[in-house]
């Protein structure tokens, strides 16, 4: 049964066969079937099920975590557990790091996730240099296309959890994150794709826009056509990588100044920062730009 609005998270667990879909909803009594059925797709990979998954999604004014675990060859168990934005407000959401915590959680366990430490490891700074970590960091704030390549699942998690420890709730509005799906769905965020055979990596097979871009773990390389950086994330890493509370504390007051309309104060953020802005601004529904746009103004 979902708990009540005072009560800090709400869960939504199912099975799902292949066979029959979507069985033994639960915790879903307040909300109608059809709404049930599209919260378990919002939190569900896309394509071949792997054997687990994690996803990170935004839920109407609610972050979302969901945990996928196949239990054999046709059956699965799915467990998303929704948290108030307000309760983030002043801290990171907790992301489990470890298959066993997924698995544990798709299977009802939710105390893995409610009672976790967050992650403090700058594993952006530990791996790349300014200037690589610069272009990560821009992509992650633009809600590009994002595939973070590793053969170990873990390994992703790893820095899946550590780039989450970084946003703040309002970035999760715009970015869905999954640790691990078999296609890639569209214009979604996706980080925690597995390594994928050398000729299926090329934006063709993969249908991606040009802005993906790659971020590989393993050989510690950042590519794709879509890189950019400015002067304003190379400042926000540089935090970053001299104290992690600092990094995350400037990166809260970016999305905050965007969010309500500072960042043209005093000339704060320079003219190079302005597209990043933009982006986010209109990520978030605050504005649009399709005036701005000559491909739509025929």
């Amino acid at each position: 049964m979902f708990m009540t609005k005072s009560q800090r998270f709400q869960v939504v667990r199912s099975k799902f066969t292949r066979l029959q879909g979507y069985t033994e909803i639960r915790g879903t009594d307040q909300l109608q079937y059809q709404q049930a059925i599209q919260l378990l797709n919002s939190f569900t990979p896309q394509g071949a099920s792997p054997k687990i998954s994690l996803r990170i999604a935004y839920w109407e004014d609610k972050v979302g975590v969901g945990c996928y675990f196949m239990e054999d060859d046709e059956n699965a168990l799915l467990s998303t557990i929704l948290i108030d934005q307000n309760h983030l407000d002043s801290k990171p959401l907790n992301v489990p790091i470890s298959e066993t915590a997924i698995e544990a959680i798709a299977r009802g366990d939710h105390q893995q996730i409610l009672t976790q430490s967050p992650q403090t490891s700058a594993k952006l700074t530990d791996l790349y240099s300014v200037d690589e970590a610069s272009m990560i960091l821009y992509s992650l704030l633009a809600g590009d296309n994002m595939i973070i390549i590793h053969p170990d699942h873990e390994q992703r998690l790893d820095f899946i959890r550590s780039m989450v420890f970084m946003m703040p709730n309002l970035f999760f509005k715009y970015n869905r994150i999954t640790s691990g799906c078999a296609e890639l769905d569209g214009n979604e965020n996706i980080i925690g794709v597995s390594q994928l055979p050398l000729t299926y990596r090329s934006h063709k097979k993969l249908y991606m826009p040009l802005d993906t871009i790659f971020v590989d773990l393993q050989n510690q390389k950042v590519m794709g056509e879509g890189l950019k950086t400015s002067d304003l994330t190379k400042n926000l890493v540089r935090n970053y990588q001299e104290k992690i509370q600092l990094g995350r504390k400037s990166i809260i007051s970016f999305f905050t100044d965007i969010s309500q309309k500072k960042f043209t104060n005093a000339g704060r953020y320079d003219d190079q920062s302005k597209p990043l802005i933009d982006k986010i601004r209109n990520k978030l529904g605050l504005e649009t730009n399709d005036q701005d746009n000559w491909l739509l103004s025929f």
